[in-house]
């Protein structure tokens, strides 16, 4: 039985896309807080700075679950 297609706009190119927008977005948060870029390491004791680039994130996590790309950027 032949694995199901994956869903539109799964594409290297889309991939590259939500990545680059995820870390635009990344580096423009750690250059905000210069606090966070100059002691990244320490994010476990700032729970509000670790809860906002989980949600800077989301986009990547959301974009590899619906194609069923896993964290190496292979389709499953």
């Amino acid at each position: 039985m032949d694995p199901a297609p994956a869903p539109p706009n799964c594409t290297p190119a889309d991939l590259a896309g939500v990545s680059a927008g995820v870390a635009a977005a990344t580096s423009a948060y750690l250059f905000a807080y210069p606090d966070v870029n100059d002691y990244f390491t320490g994010l476990d004791a700032n729970p509000q700075v670790h809860s906002d680039l989980v949600a800077i994130r989301q986009p990547l996590i959301d974009f590899r679950s619906r194609c069923r790309i896993g964290e190496s950027g292979e389709s499953d």
